[in-house]
């Protein structure tokens, strides 16, 4: 059964979170005939008890009850890319809403506690790696990943 639903800004589609563990995926672009659109969309361990467009896009939020939030890239709706998974440090998360500009993916749980994730993920790739220092170089890499070829994490 559904816990949540939402629409995207233009109505075109329509997402619903579910207890079995997924969001589904409907077009609406004729109102009268409703078409689910490609399979059901996993990756939560748990209920999925919040869903979200993010304003002006195509981007789904999800809240799952395992403790994480979701984001799926909807612009080719019947092939959702995965593109972040963000966790709580513990308990479960019950909402998630994007922020009215859409910078920010917040979600809240049980245990009284709020997070903010930021919805770019690239610059907080980019962050990431201005923070960790100096470049992972080949010799690093191999001991570690040898079975693929040196891909630094960083550029």
């Amino acid at each position: 059964y559904a816990q949540d639903i939402a629409f995207s800004d233009d109505g075109t589609l329509l997402a619903a979170g579910s207890a079995d563990k997924t969001v589904r995926v409907w077009d609406l672009s004729d109102p009268a005939s409703p078409v689910q659109v490609g399979d059901a969309i996993g990756g939560p361990q748990n209920y999925v008890y919040s869903v979200d467009f993010h304003p002006g896009t195509r981007l789904l939020g999800a809240a799952s009850t395992d403790g994480s939030a979701w984001m799926w890239d909807l612009s080719a709706p019947a092939e959702p890319q995965h593109r972040a998974t963000l966790t709580l440090p513990e308990g479960q998360l019950w909402v998630s809403v994007f922020s009215p500009g859409g910078s920010t993916l917040l979600g809240g749980g049980a245990d009284r506690l709020v997070c903010a994730w930021p919805v770019d993920t690239d610059a907080v790739a980019a962050k990431v790696c201005d923070l960790v220092g100096d470049p992972m170089t080949a010799a690093e890499w191999n001991p570690y990943i040898p079975e693929r070829d040196f891909e630094p994490p960083c550029g």
